[in-house]
């Protein structure tokens, strides 16, 4: 039996190069990051079959391009994390789900240009986790036997995991338990004027993306999306030089 593959055009508010995208596990979310900064959630139309158009939400989350997102198990709530070039890793969690279908939504249901400079609504900053010192290049949670962890890759060769201390409350408590330096185990990003990896970046190549969509060669020197050659999409992206 031969399967057909569907597949639509969402819209974007976006204003520049959309760097990551993944759907959350039970495929009721979708979010996208971009290098404006910004990170958007959105919804499968009730209406009409194959759209993704309800109750967008748009708001600004890092300083700085947006390169990495991943999506918690949903054993713990609603929950995904972004990183990006200003090092920050950020978790945010849905405090309320979108509205029904002919319920008041604050936002416009058919909002699908409108940007905020806060979470959207229904949405919460829940914490920032600061310990990276560079260019948050991937994120992955683990599965949900191993409890509310997280880790991401860097732009300084290391590889950071947390893990969040009150995984059932606000899941503003987290520690972090693994800090793994690759350089010291053989794996630091080569370096060299002529270094040029695939996707175009030049000078010191580095690791790509991991999780749900990293992304590679971001000029983080001019921090503008000029410089941007390639990003991967969920399931890990490549940005090695």
């Amino acid at each position: 039996m031969q399967s057909s593959l569907e597949s639509s055009t969402v819209a974007s508010p976006h204003l520049d190069l959309v760097s990551a995208v993944a759907f959350n596990p039970l495929g009721s979310h979708l979010a996208t990051a971009s290098l404006d900064h910004h990170v958007r959630v959105v919804h499968p139309s009730p209406t009409t079959p194959g759209a993704w158009d309800y109750c967008p939400r748009t708001w600004k989350a890092h300083d700085g391009a947006v390169l990495s997102l991943s999506w918690a198990d949903p054993e713990f709530g609603t929950v995904f994390a972004t990183g990006g070039v200003d090092g920050v890793v950020k978790i945010w969690r849905q405090d309320e789900p979108p509205p029904r279908p002919g319920q008041y939504d604050p936002e416009g249901v058919n909002a699908v240009n409108k940007t905020s400079s806060t979470a959207g609504s229904g949405w919460a900053l829940a914490a920032s986790l600061t310990d990276c010192r560079g260019t948050v290049r991937g994120l992955s949670f683990a599965p949900s036997h191993f409890g509310l962890k997280l880790a991401a890759i860097a732009s300084d060769s290391h590889l950071r995991v947390w893990d969040c201390i009150d995984a059932t409350a606000a899941l503003r408590e987290w520690t972090l338990v693994e800090d793994v330096d690759l350089a010291g185990l053989g794996l630091a990003p080569s370096t060299g004027s002529n270094s040029s990896g695939p996707h175009g970046y030049t000078g010191s190549s580095t690791l790509g993306g991991g999780g749900a969509g990293g992304a590679g060669g971001y000029d983080t020197a001019s921090g503008t999306g000029s410089s941007y050659g390639g990003a991967g999409g969920a399931g890990g992206g490549s940005g090695s030089g």
